[in-house]
């Protein structure tokens, strides 16, 4: 079976002084204006929660929840060797996702977000 390439970019990657020295320059932070509760999310926290212990119960996925202010975060960590597939009703679920690599004595770590509060930063609707 043959691979083509139908689209690549490359984008400059910054050196570790660029980053450390952007990580401690003085940044002002956004103002949050408003967190106005969503009460159709906050019904369904209950089922995001059980979601993500089920899949981690079924496929031996570390989990920890986590309560913030706007949302709760399901974060998952696991080895290679998963089939991310089981993480698909988190995805459908989640607002927001990062992925990490070599964090919590695991190979890859999701954190997916769900958000129970309209956040305004600036007077734009920023999340979910």
């Amino acid at each position: 079976m043959s691979e083509v390439v139908i689209y690549k970019k490359k984008y400059p990657q910054k050196t570790v002084d660029e980053l450390l020295n952007a990580a401690l320059s003085p940044v002002a932070a956004p103002k949050i204006i408003a967190a106005t509760p969503i009460s159709e999310r906050r019904d369904k926290t209950e089922l995001f929660i059980r979601t993500a212990t089920d899949i981690s119960a079924r496929f031996e996925l570390d989990l920890t929840v986590l309560y913030h202010d706007f949302c709760i975060e399901a974060v998952f960590s696991f080895d290679c060797a998963v089939n991310m597939r089981c993480l698909k009703p988190m995805f459908e679920f989640a607002d927001d996702f990062s992925f990490f690599t070599d964090i919590y004595d695991r190979d890859i770590t999701v954190s997916l977000q769900y958000y129970t509060h309209e956040v305004r930063t600036n007077g734009e609707i920023t999340a979910p």
